[in-house]
């Protein structure tokens, strides 16, 4: 219940569950050799991830224990190797799933 994208050379895997905790969790892989962790500006899990150009985007999603969703929208640039945040219109989860 992660979300994964490539961008370039960036693979980023973010978010997920360990049980019913949900984690803020960035892996981040550089030619496909682990670089760094880094940080959601929340934990969810259930969020949706894609990439534009030089950013990748880490949508909505929830957090089981607290049962709520989220509206954040991380957005990492590969070329300046900044984050920042956004929100969606709404609160959601599952983007990708078909719902």
């Amino acid at each position: 219940m992660l979300a994964a994208t490539r961008l370039g050379d960036y693979t980023l895997f973010a978010g997920g569950f360990l049980d019913k905790n949900a984690s803020d969790a960035v892996d981040i892989f550089y030619h496909g050799r682990y670089l760094r962790t880094d940080r959601l500006s929340e934990p969810r899990g259930l969020l949706a991830a894609t990439s534009l150009h030089d950013l990748a985007f880490f949508a909505g999603g929830s957090n089981l224990e607290t049962k709520n969703k989220s509206a954040a929208v991380d957005i990492f640039n590969a070329t300046s190797g900044t984050w920042s945040v956004a929100e969606l219109s709404i609160p959601r989860d599952m983007l990708n799933h078909g719902r």
